[in-house]
Order: C-alpha cells, then structure tokens, then sequence
C-alpha cells in the first residue's frame, strides 16, 4: 500500500489519492502560491513554462517533469523537497510578497469599498462634526488609511514591504500620502 504522503513520481499523471489537505504537488503549489502572493499567470512567465502547463501542475492533473520543477522552484523559492513529498520546510529562502495586477474584479471590490467608506462620511447633520475645512486633514488622512487598508485587503500592490512595521494608526496626513504614494507605485500595471 502507498504512503500518502510520500513523493508522488515526477513526470506523468499524479495518483488519484483520497484528498487531504497539501497531500499532492497541486495542493502543495496552490499553497504555496497563495502565501506569496504569486498568480499561476506569474509563475508561468517568471518560470517560462507553458501557462496551461502551470494550470495542470496546479489542478493535479499532470505533474511537473525535472526542468519544469527546476524552474518553479527557482521562480518562487519553493523548497522541492516539500513540493514533491510535503516534509520540511516550505521555502528555501525567504520569499518576499509578490505584488500583483490589479483585475477589473480587484478595481470593482476596491470602488465597492469606496462607496461604503464614503457612506461613513455622509452626515446628517453637518454641525455635529464642526467645520469641514478645519477637520479636513484628519478626514483626508482617514481616507488615507482606508485607502491603504483596502488595497492591502485586496493584495493591490505591497503594503507590508512600504510600511515596514510602522502603524498606520499613528501616522500623520503628510506620512500617510507619502506611504499611499509609495505602495501606488509597487502596484504592476495591466499588460
């Protein structure tokens, strides 16, 4: 009887196993991927592999050959080890946050929240938050950080990388439209 959790061999069709969690290449890729923030689209043209290929490797419906694992791992510092047996560690190195493309879906959740975050600044009674202009900065820095916290939640660009540990709470208007500035330009333009 075979071990589950043992390699599956490299080339050729993966076993058709009872499902569990990250116990095929496929399951252990898709994880992967998602930690790093890396799209299956990425992979195949930072790996230079076949994107239907990639898509297979992902769905456990073919597995990746010598050279193809050779370049995911170089691609994504993936430890080969863990892909093909899921024992040790995940990466090799330490595997930095990929920003990635903002989708037509990215930019209609992003204006959705948008809507419901300007929903929070319409009053009903203007007097009760004094005078607009002389609060404007602290609104403008509130739009800031919603900003920032969306597109964070959207995986829009590298938040974590900009910040660097500081606390988006205890920034001023000026720091936070220089950090919101800063993350615009890690965010990878549609091809």
């Amino acid at each position: 009887m075979h071990d589950s959790m043992a390699p599956i061999l490299v080339g050729g069709q993966p076993e058709k196993e009872a499902s569990m969690v990250e116990t095929t290449i496929g399951s252990r890729l898709r994880d992967a991927l998602a930690e790093s923030g890396m799209s299956l689209a990425a992979l195949s043209e930072k790996a230079g592999l076949v994107y239907s290929s990639v898509q297979n490797y992902a769905a456990d419906k073919q597995n990746p050959g010598a050279e193809a694992l050779t370049k995911i791992g170089r691609a994504t510092g993936i430890n080969l080890h863990w892909l093909l047996s899921g024992e040790g560690e995940k990466f090799t190195k330490a595997v930095a946050i990929i920003p990635r493309e903002m989708t037509m879906r990215d930019y209609q959740e992003l204006r959705a929240r948008f809507t419901n975050f300007d929903e929070v600044f319409t009053f009903k009674n203007p007097w009760e938050f004094g005078d607009v202009k002389e609060n404007m900065p602290e609104y403008e820095a509130m739009s800031f950080r919603g900003t920032i916290r969306a597109m964070e939640a959207l995986g829009i660009g590298d938040v974590q990388s900009v910040l660097a540990g500081r606390n988006l709470d205890h920034m001023s208007r000026d720091e936070l439209a220089t950090v919101f500035r800063q993350v615009i330009e890690t965010v990878q333009p549609a091809g």
